[in-house]
């Protein structure tokens, strides 16, 4: 099945489709019709993920491949750095683990550890959660992949802009805009609130922010202007 396949029942994307097509009747609709085709893959998989805590059968594997067709590759490691096991044998980006592997003994509480490498190729996107053996933490089980491979399933990507407190993940074809939105201090944002609006150079755009594993990251749409019926101050949160 192919990455556009994956998504084919949950949205069907059309690159030629404009917003006014998709029905919104505020910018909170706007934003939650953007995001969610792009959220909700990374949600299962990290569901899937914390699923195994021990090495994983061919089963799991197989069905790591079909659910996910978009991701780049599974790692297991012991908590040295050996790898026991990864596929592909092979990997167009140099892989990079080491972050998932320096939370050692705290990945004992079981819950998702993600960061994201920024490389020539792009950024990859790492999750990884804890391999036991019997009572024994043994190592980490990782899998990684481009975000911009999740990024397709949003219908109208230009209009949605990603990104982490630290670095942009997807500028939506306007880098000058993503580096100004990601001046803004969203570690103070962060802290007090899991949506909200900011001001770039005039324009007003509504975000939202999403965990990945331990690690948040932050969807932002301009504000859409308001529709005869609809009311934009309104949150419409369904997720």
């Amino acid at each position: 099945m192919s990455s556009k396949g994956y998504y084919k029942d949950y949205i069907n994307p059309d690159p030629k489709i404009d917003l006014a097509q998709l029905g919104y009747t505020s910018t909170e609709e706007k934003l939650a019709k953007l995001f969610t085709p792009v959220d909700k893959p990374v949600a299962d998989l990290a569901v899937y993920l914390n699923r195994v805590d021990t090495f994983p059968g061919e089963k799991w594997v197989v069905g790591l491949k079909q659910r996910f067709p978009w991701i780049n590759g599974l790692v297991i490691a012991t908590l040295d750095g050996t790898i026991v096991a990864k596929m592909p044998e092979e990997s167009m980006k140099p892989l990079n683990i080491q972050p998932i592997l320096d939370y050692g003994d705290a990945l004992r509480d079981r819950r998702l550890r993600s960061f994201t490498d920024q490389t020539p190729l792009g950024n990859e996107m790492y999750l990884g959660t804890a391999m036991f053996k019997g009572n024994e933490l043994v190592g980490a089980i990782i899998v990684h992949f481009d975000p911009r491979s999740v990024i397709e399933f949003c219908p109208v990507p230009q209009e949605l802009l990603v990104l982490t407190p630290e670095f942009v993940i997807w500028n939506g074809g306007n880098s000058t805009l993503a580096d100004d939105l990601l001046a803004r201090p969203w570690g103070e944002l962060l802290t007090n609130d899991v949506r909200g609006r900011v001001d770039a150079n005039g324009t007003e755009y509504a975000w939202l922010s999403r965990y990945v594993g331990d690690n948040q990251m932050v969807y932002l749409t301009e504000v859409a202007p308001p529709r005869e019926g609809g009311d934009d101050d309104s949150f419409l949160w369904f997720f």
